[in-house]
């Protein structure tokens, strides 16, 4: 009896996961993450794979990428990736609010190991493009933070926000290192 409860709850989790539109999460600062995370690391990205998680019976995203840097924390010279979404035989699963990889990119990812495996601390706010010497990220919404009287609100990045450049991240970092 609890197994068939059980099937039933994966199985309406993953098609409101497929239906869904939009993912909702909270905001949180680069600072912030990086303290939420093992690590940051200006990165390379390779190839991606899908397979089965066994623990889900879905599809989850592999993607190999090679570490150049540690801003952050401690990690491999190649990590994993694994992201949730996919595409297995005839079973497609998208997880809105995630980021999307494009082989052989340069990135800066905020990255967490849990048992043995990686993965992004926050989804699409966990990378950065490096473009040049600076860093770009494109967030979806469904975000937000907590406003001073302690209600949620839904955050959305100003229109006019400084330039990030990887030098500048490079010293923010550094300071939180430098205050642990």
């Amino acid at each position: 009896m609890i197994r068939s409860h059980s099937i039933v709850a994966m199985l309406a989790v993953l098609l409101l996961a497929v239906a869904a539109h939009a993912t909702s999460a909270m905001y949180v600062t680069d600072a912030e993450q990086a303290k939420l995370s093992t690590a940051v690391v200006v990165a390379t990205v390779g190839a991606s794979t899908n397979a089965k998680s066994e623990q889900y019976n879905a599809p989850i995203t592999l993607t190999k990428i090679k570490v150049d840097e540690v801003l952050y924390g401690n990690a491999p010279k190649e990590i994993t990736i694994e992201q949730m979404g996919g595409t297995l035989g005839d079973q497609t699963m998208y997880v809105p609010g995630d980021a999307r990889f494009e082989a052989n990119s340069k990135v800066v990812l905020f990255v967490r190991n849990v048992d043995g495996g990686w993965y992004l601390t926050a989804m699409e706010q966990s990378l950065y493009r490096v473009v040049g010497h600076e860093l770009q990220r494109e967030l979806s919404g469904g975000m937000w933070i907590r406003s001073p009287s302690g209600r949620l609100v839904e955050f959305h990045e100003p229109a006019e926000r400084p330039v990030k450049t990887l030098d500048s991240f490079r010293r923010l970092l550094g300071a939180l290192k430098g205050a642990e």
